[in-house]
């Protein structure tokens, strides 16, 4: 404790000393610093280069963290589904679902309906469907082949559904499936809607008695608009 007590002593008569010598003060302040630059800077690129190492492995583990994250949503989300060629097949194979139907009263009245779709191709997002249809009254036979072809791209997937066909002359309603575009865009082509076949909307002719198929059919329909980028109106 002596010897501790004799060094601070020291050390106060040393400073007391500088002060009274401004120049030499000066001096002893620059010597110091440079002193304890050279002393301190081995310190801090130690311990520098010790912490960086670790964060440098931090910020990856992050980083794989989150690209894993993003994949895993992906793939919850994005989960593969059938193709546009899949799903055209697949509705090719649903139709025709024809609609017929024979009135008889006496012989004053016979009367005989038959509508008939098909689905023939598709180009790209371009269905082309046909319809054959077939009037019959009192020995008189009128027969009319339609022609649809629908961009799949402008349809709105939400006005595709169960839609009955009323076909002015006829005492029943036709039973079918109205497909419409959005924005009431009137690039369907409809050779039934003369003289312009241009039109926002048209009706494919489809029966199920069963109740089973239209629903099928409708979704099929809905998915394949969509795959070709066919949106329902935002407003």
């Amino acid at each position: 404790m002596h010897g501790i007590a004799s060094c601070h002593f020291l050390l106060y008569d040393f400073l007391t000393w500088l002060e009274s010598r401004p120049h030499l003060l000066f001096r002893f302040k620059d010597v110091y610093r440079q002193a304890m630059i050279k002393l301190l800077l081995p310190v801090v690129l130690a311990v520098t280069f010790a912490i960086t190492p670790g964060n440098a492995q931090q910020n990856r583990g992050r980083t794989a963290l989150r690209e894993n994250a993003a994949a895993r949503a992906a793939a919850g989300t994005d989960q593969p589904g059938p193709t546009l060629n899949e799903t055209m097949e697949w509705l090719q194979e649903r139709f025709p679902a024809p609609f017929e139907i024979e009135a008889k009263a006496g012989d004053h009245f016979n009367e005989s309906v038959s509508y008939s779709t098909v689905l023939v191709d598709w180009k790209g997002c371009s269905a082309h469907f046909r319809s054959d249809r077939e009037y019959n009254h009192n020995g008189e036979s009128v027969k009319r082949i339609i022609e649809q072809t629908i961009p799949l791209g402008d349809i709105d997937p939400s006005r595709i559904q169960p839609y009955p066909l009323q076909v002015p002359g006829l005492l029943w309603d036709v039973p079918g499936i109205s497909i419409s575009t959005s924005y009431e865009r009137r690039s369907i082509l409809d050779t039934f809607q003369a003289p312009d076949p241009h039109s926002s909307y048209t009706n494919l002719t489809f029966t199920d008695p069963s109740g089973e198929w239209e629903p099928r059919v409708i979704t099929a329909l809905q998915h394949a608009v969509e795959v070709c980028g066919g949106r329902p109106e935002i407003f």
